[in-house]
Protein backbone atom coordinates (compact mmCIF):
# COMPACT_ATOMS: atom_id res chain seq x y z
CA UNK A 1 0.00 0.00 0.00
CA UNK A 2 2.86 2.56 0.50
CA UNK A 3 5.23 1.25 -2.50
CA UNK A 4 4.53 5.15 -4.31
CA UNK A 5 5.75 6.88 -0.72
CA UNK A 6 9.19 8.36 -1.20
CA UNK A 7 11.19 7.31 1.92
CA UNK A 8 11.75 10.50 4.07
CA UNK A 9 7.55 10.22 4.16
CA UNK A 10 7.71 7.49 5.97
CA UNK A 11 10.66 7.69 7.91
CA UNK A 12 9.00 8.96 10.91
CA UNK A 13 7.20 5.56 11.86
CA UNK A 14 10.75 3.78 12.10
CA UNK A 15 12.63 2.75 15.08
CA UNK A 16 15.71 2.39 13.44
CA UNK A 17 17.72 3.94 11.12
CA UNK A 18 19.14 2.00 8.62
CA UNK A 19 22.19 3.23 6.49
CA UNK A 20 21.67 1.66 3.28
CA UNK A 21 18.04 3.10 2.67
CA UNK A 22 19.54 6.47 4.19
CA UNK A 23 21.95 6.57 1.27
CA UNK A 24 18.65 5.59 -1.39
CA UNK A 25 16.09 7.77 0.48
CA UNK A 26 15.46 9.69 -3.11
CA UNK A 27 13.65 6.35 -3.83
CA UNK A 28 9.93 5.00 -3.53
CA UNK A 29 9.44 2.01 -1.53
CA UNK A 30 8.13 0.38 -4.35
CA UNK A 31 11.61 1.05 -5.75
CA UNK A 32 13.47 0.16 -2.92
CA UNK A 33 11.65 -3.09 -3.05
CA UNK A 34 12.63 -3.63 -6.49
CA UNK A 35 16.18 -3.14 -6.05
CA UNK A 36 16.29 -5.76 -3.19
CA UNK A 37 14.84 -8.05 -5.10
CA UNK A 38 17.08 -8.23 -7.93
CA UNK A 39 20.32 -7.46 -6.40
CA UNK A 40 22.29 -9.77 -3.85
CA UNK A 41 24.49 -6.99 -3.47
CA UNK A 42 21.98 -4.26 -2.38
CA UNK A 43 19.96 -6.94 -0.23
CA UNK A 44 23.12 -7.88 2.03
CA UNK A 45 24.22 -3.83 1.84
CA UNK A 46 20.50 -3.24 3.58
CA UNK A 47 20.54 -6.61 5.71
CA UNK A 48 23.95 -5.50 7.52
CA UNK A 49 22.61 -1.95 8.00
CA UNK A 50 19.93 -3.37 9.59
CA UNK A 51 21.37 -5.97 12.26
CA UNK A 52 24.72 -4.18 12.34
CA UNK A 53 24.33 -0.47 11.70
CA UNK A 54 26.62 -0.44 8.67
CA UNK A 55 28.15 -2.72 6.28
CA UNK A 56 31.98 -3.09 4.79
CA UNK A 57 32.22 -3.99 1.57
CA UNK A 58 35.17 -6.79 0.33
CA UNK A 59 36.61 -6.96 -3.16
CA UNK A 60 34.64 -10.41 -3.43
CA UNK A 61 31.07 -9.19 -2.79
CA UNK A 62 30.72 -7.95 -6.75
CA UNK A 63 31.57 -12.12 -8.04
CA UNK A 64 29.87 -13.84 -4.72
CA UNK A 65 26.89 -11.91 -4.75
CA UNK A 66 26.54 -11.99 -8.65
CA UNK A 67 26.97 -15.81 -8.48
CA UNK A 68 23.65 -15.61 -6.21
CA UNK A 69 21.67 -14.00 -8.26
CA UNK A 70 21.80 -16.68 -11.06
CA UNK A 71 20.97 -18.86 -8.31
CA UNK A 72 17.48 -16.83 -7.69
CA UNK A 73 17.13 -16.21 -11.43
CA UNK A 74 17.35 -20.14 -12.30
CA UNK A 75 20.90 -19.56 -14.32
CA UNK A 76 22.63 -21.72 -11.95
CA UNK A 77 21.07 -25.02 -10.10
CA UNK A 78 23.81 -26.42 -8.09
CA UNK A 79 26.58 -24.44 -6.91
CA UNK A 80 29.53 -24.72 -4.75
CA UNK A 81 31.56 -22.03 -3.29
CA UNK A 82 34.86 -22.05 -1.88
CA UNK A 83 36.16 -19.52 0.71
CA UNK A 84 38.34 -18.64 3.77
CA UNK A 85 36.18 -18.71 7.37
CA UNK A 86 35.81 -15.76 8.53
CA UNK A 87 34.58 -13.29 5.65
CA UNK A 88 31.03 -13.67 6.10
CA UNK A 89 30.12 -16.62 3.96
CA UNK A 90 27.32 -17.49 6.14
CA UNK A 91 26.14 -14.01 6.56
CA UNK A 92 25.61 -13.72 2.55
CA UNK A 93 25.12 -17.17 1.52
CA UNK A 94 23.00 -18.40 4.29
CA UNK A 95 20.94 -15.06 6.46
CA UNK A 96 20.14 -13.18 3.49
CA UNK A 97 19.79 -16.00 0.72
CA UNK A 98 17.18 -17.04 3.07
CA UNK A 99 15.50 -13.78 3.77
CA UNK A 100 15.47 -12.42 0.08
CA UNK A 101 13.72 -15.81 -0.91
CA UNK A 102 11.35 -15.04 1.28
CA UNK A 103 11.07 -11.61 0.24
CA UNK A 104 11.13 -13.53 -3.70
CA UNK A 105 8.30 -15.69 -3.11
CA UNK A 106 6.89 -15.93 0.62
CA UNK A 107 6.24 -19.54 0.04
CA UNK A 108 9.61 -20.68 -0.24
CA UNK A 109 10.75 -23.38 1.66
CA UNK A 110 14.46 -24.13 2.62
CA UNK A 111 16.46 -26.35 4.32
CA UNK A 112 19.80 -25.34 5.97
CA UNK A 113 22.37 -28.44 6.43
CA UNK A 114 25.84 -27.53 8.60
CA UNK A 115 28.11 -29.33 10.97
CA UNK A 116 27.35 -27.95 13.74
CA UNK A 117 23.77 -27.74 15.07
CA UNK A 118 24.00 -24.55 17.24
CA UNK A 119 25.53 -22.47 14.35
CA UNK A 120 22.18 -23.70 12.14
CA UNK A 121 19.74 -23.00 14.94
CA UNK A 122 21.55 -19.41 15.39
CA UNK A 123 21.15 -18.60 11.95
CA UNK A 124 17.69 -19.55 11.85
CA UNK A 125 17.22 -17.09 14.56
CA UNK A 126 18.57 -14.53 12.92
CA UNK A 127 17.07 -15.22 9.55
CA UNK A 128 13.97 -14.66 11.42
CA UNK A 129 14.81 -12.11 13.80
CA UNK A 130 15.78 -9.95 10.38
CA UNK A 131 12.57 -10.54 8.60
CA UNK A 132 10.66 -9.04 11.28
CA UNK A 133 12.52 -5.38 11.80
CA UNK A 134 10.10 -2.60 10.85
CA UNK A 135 12.48 -1.92 8.20
CA UNK A 136 11.99 -5.58 6.47
CA UNK A 137 8.33 -5.17 6.70
CA UNK A 138 7.87 -2.11 6.09
CA UNK A 139 9.44 -3.07 2.45
CA UNK A 140 8.17 -6.62 2.38
CA UNK A 141 4.92 -6.59 4.10
CA UNK A 142 3.44 -9.97 2.61
CA UNK A 143 6.58 -11.83 4.34
CA UNK A 144 4.72 -13.12 7.70
CA UNK A 145 5.76 -15.39 10.90
CA UNK A 146 2.88 -18.17 11.94
CA UNK A 147 2.30 -17.63 15.09
CA UNK A 148 2.31 -21.17 16.07
CA UNK A 149 5.70 -21.75 15.23
CA UNK A 150 8.31 -20.69 17.11
CA UNK A 151 11.38 -23.15 17.55
CA UNK A 152 14.50 -22.11 15.86
CA UNK A 153 14.91 -25.72 13.46
CA UNK A 154 11.56 -25.29 12.09
CA UNK A 155 9.09 -22.47 11.32
CA UNK A 156 6.77 -21.45 8.70
CA UNK A 157 5.00 -17.82 6.99
CA UNK A 158 1.39 -17.43 6.49
CA UNK A 159 1.81 -18.35 3.08
CA UNK A 160 3.01 -21.80 3.23
CA UNK A 161 7.02 -21.26 3.24
CA UNK A 162 9.16 -22.60 5.54
CA UNK A 163 13.17 -23.13 7.12
CA UNK A 164 14.07 -25.99 8.44
CA UNK A 165 17.73 -25.76 9.71
CA UNK A 166 19.64 -29.00 11.07
CA UNK A 167 22.71 -30.64 11.67
CA UNK A 168 25.06 -32.35 8.93
CA UNK A 169 24.04 -35.66 11.18
CA UNK A 170 20.30 -34.53 12.01
CA UNK A 171 16.92 -35.85 11.01
CA UNK A 172 14.84 -33.72 8.10
CA UNK A 173 12.43 -37.04 8.10
CA UNK A 174 9.25 -35.42 5.88
CA UNK A 175 10.76 -32.20 4.81
CA UNK A 176 11.61 -31.06 1.71
CA UNK A 177 13.38 -27.75 0.27
CA UNK A 178 11.29 -26.54 -2.74
CA UNK A 179 7.86 -26.44 -3.75
CA UNK A 180 6.65 -29.04 -6.61
CA UNK A 181 3.78 -26.79 -7.78
CA UNK A 182 5.49 -23.14 -8.22
CA UNK A 183 7.60 -21.91 -11.08
CA UNK A 184 10.17 -20.08 -10.82
CA UNK A 185 12.13 -19.94 -7.06
CA UNK A 186 10.38 -21.26 -4.28
CA UNK A 187 13.15 -22.50 -2.35
CA UNK A 188 16.42 -24.31 -2.03
CA UNK A 189 18.88 -26.39 0.49
CA UNK A 190 21.88 -25.07 1.78
CA UNK A 191 24.77 -26.80 3.00
CA UNK A 192 27.34 -24.69 4.79
CA UNK A 193 30.33 -26.46 5.79
CA UNK A 194 29.09 -29.83 6.40
CA UNK A 195 32.44 -30.80 8.08
CA UNK A 196 34.47 -28.75 10.79
CA UNK A 197 38.00 -28.68 10.22
CA UNK A 198 38.70 -31.05 12.95
CA UNK A 199 37.58 -33.45 10.63
CA UNK A 200 40.12 -33.03 8.29
CA UNK A 201 42.41 -36.24 8.72
CA UNK A 202 38.92 -38.28 9.18
CA UNK A 203 38.56 -40.79 6.35
CA UNK A 204 35.41 -42.16 8.21
CA UNK A 205 33.90 -38.62 9.13
CA UNK A 206 34.35 -37.45 5.22
CA UNK A 207 32.70 -40.60 3.76
CA UNK A 208 30.18 -39.80 6.09
CA UNK A 209 28.87 -36.93 4.56
CA UNK A 210 29.30 -37.67 1.00
CA UNK A 211 27.09 -41.26 1.44
CA UNK A 212 24.79 -38.50 3.45
CA UNK A 213 24.22 -36.12 0.05
CA UNK A 214 23.70 -39.18 -1.96
CA UNK A 215 21.71 -41.35 1.14
CA UNK A 216 19.63 -38.24 2.09
CA UNK A 217 20.52 -34.92 1.40
CA UNK A 218 19.34 -34.83 -2.41
CA UNK A 219 15.89 -36.76 -1.32
CA UNK A 220 15.35 -33.70 0.80
CA UNK A 221 14.45 -31.82 -2.57
CA UNK A 222 10.51 -31.48 -3.35
CA UNK A 223 11.93 -31.80 -7.18
CA UNK A 224 15.21 -32.33 -9.02
CA UNK A 225 15.38 -28.68 -10.31
CA UNK A 226 15.61 -27.18 -6.84
CA UNK A 227 18.96 -25.45 -6.38
CA UNK A 228 21.41 -26.58 -3.92
CA UNK A 229 24.34 -24.44 -2.66
CA UNK A 230 27.84 -25.70 -0.86
CA UNK A 231 29.20 -23.26 0.83
CA UNK A 232 32.15 -24.05 2.46
CA UNK A 233 35.97 -23.90 3.41
CA UNK A 234 38.01 -26.72 1.73
CA UNK A 235 39.82 -29.07 4.61
CA UNK A 236 41.09 -31.79 2.65
CA UNK A 237 41.86 -33.17 -0.90
CA UNK A 238 38.92 -35.96 -0.71
CA UNK A 239 36.74 -33.42 1.15
CA UNK A 240 32.80 -33.25 0.52
CA UNK A 241 33.77 -30.43 -2.82
CA UNK A 242 36.06 -32.83 -4.72
CA UNK A 243 33.21 -35.57 -4.13
CA UNK A 244 30.97 -33.14 -5.78
CA UNK A 245 33.31 -32.46 -8.32
CA UNK A 246 34.66 -35.49 -8.80
CA UNK A 247 31.07 -37.35 -9.08
CA UNK A 248 29.19 -34.95 -11.31
CA UNK A 249 31.40 -32.87 -12.90
CA UNK A 250 30.03 -29.88 -15.08
CA UNK A 251 26.65 -30.29 -12.78
CA UNK A 252 28.04 -27.98 -10.57
CA UNK A 253 29.08 -24.17 -10.96
CA UNK A 254 31.82 -23.98 -8.78
CA UNK A 255 33.80 -20.52 -7.29
CA UNK A 256 36.55 -20.36 -5.69
CA UNK A 257 37.70 -17.37 -3.61
CA UNK A 258 41.12 -17.78 -2.08
CA UNK A 259 42.02 -15.41 0.71
CA UNK A 260 45.13 -14.43 -1.71
CA UNK A 261 44.84 -14.20 -5.01
CA UNK A 262 48.30 -14.89 -7.02
CA UNK A 263 46.89 -15.83 -10.18
CA UNK A 264 44.35 -14.99 -12.51
CA UNK A 265 41.23 -17.68 -12.84
CA UNK A 266 40.49 -17.83 -15.87
CA UNK A 267 37.38 -20.41 -16.81
CA UNK A 268 38.44 -22.32 -20.11
CA UNK A 269 36.17 -25.68 -19.64
CA UNK A 270 33.76 -26.68 -17.18
CA UNK A 271 32.02 -24.85 -14.72
CA UNK A 272 34.58 -22.68 -12.69
CA UNK A 273 33.30 -19.30 -12.23
CA UNK A 274 36.12 -16.51 -12.78
CA UNK A 275 36.69 -14.43 -9.72
CA UNK A 276 38.16 -11.87 -11.96
CA UNK A 277 40.51 -10.58 -8.60
CA UNK A 278 43.34 -8.78 -8.87
CA UNK A 279 45.95 -10.02 -7.36
CA UNK A 280 46.44 -9.64 -3.20
CA UNK A 281 44.72 -9.93 -0.09
CA UNK A 282 40.83 -10.42 -0.91
CA UNK A 283 40.36 -8.23 2.13
CA UNK A 284 43.13 -6.76 3.60
CA UNK A 285 41.27 -5.43 6.93
CA UNK A 286 40.25 -9.35 7.64
CA UNK A 287 43.58 -10.67 7.12
CA UNK A 288 46.39 -9.14 5.22
CA UNK A 289 48.67 -9.90 2.72
CA UNK A 290 51.57 -10.08 5.03
CA UNK A 291 49.78 -12.14 7.37
CA UNK A 292 49.06 -14.63 4.75
CA UNK A 293 52.42 -14.72 3.70
CA UNK A 294 53.30 -15.76 6.99
CA UNK A 295 50.54 -18.22 7.48
CA UNK A 296 51.95 -19.88 4.55
CA UNK A 297 55.55 -19.85 5.39
CA UNK A 298 54.65 -21.45 9.42
CA UNK A 299 51.38 -23.86 8.64
CA UNK A 300 51.04 -24.50 4.67
CA UNK A 301 48.98 -27.08 4.96
CA UNK A 302 46.08 -24.60 6.72
CA UNK A 303 47.07 -21.94 3.70
CA UNK A 304 46.54 -24.08 1.16
CA UNK A 305 43.06 -25.95 2.51
CA UNK A 306 41.11 -23.56 4.16
CA UNK A 307 42.62 -19.94 3.12
CA UNK A 308 43.53 -20.67 -0.41
CA UNK A 309 40.40 -23.16 -1.62
CA UNK A 310 43.77 -25.75 -3.01
CA UNK A 311 44.12 -28.39 -0.32
CA UNK A 312 47.21 -30.76 -0.53
CA UNK A 313 48.39 -33.66 1.38
CA UNK A 314 50.52 -32.25 4.66
CA UNK A 315 51.34 -29.02 2.21
CA UNK A 316 53.06 -30.70 -0.37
Amino acid sequence: KNHNIILPQYIGNLEQENKWLNENKHLTIGEIREELLNSHDSFCKFMFSELEGTYLETRFDKIFNETIDKVFKGEIKRLIINIPVGMGKTARGVIAFVARGFAINPRSRFLNISYDNTLVLLNSAMIRDFIQTPNFKMIFGDVELKNDTTAKGMWKTTKGGALRATSSGGSSTGYRAGNIGIKGFSGAMIIDDPLKPDDANSKVKMEYINNRYENTFKSRLAKEDIPIIVIMQRIHPLDFTNHLITKYGKEFHHLIIPALVESDNINTEGTLIPHKLDKGAIWEERLSEEDLLRERDLNPSYFYSQLQQEPTLNGG
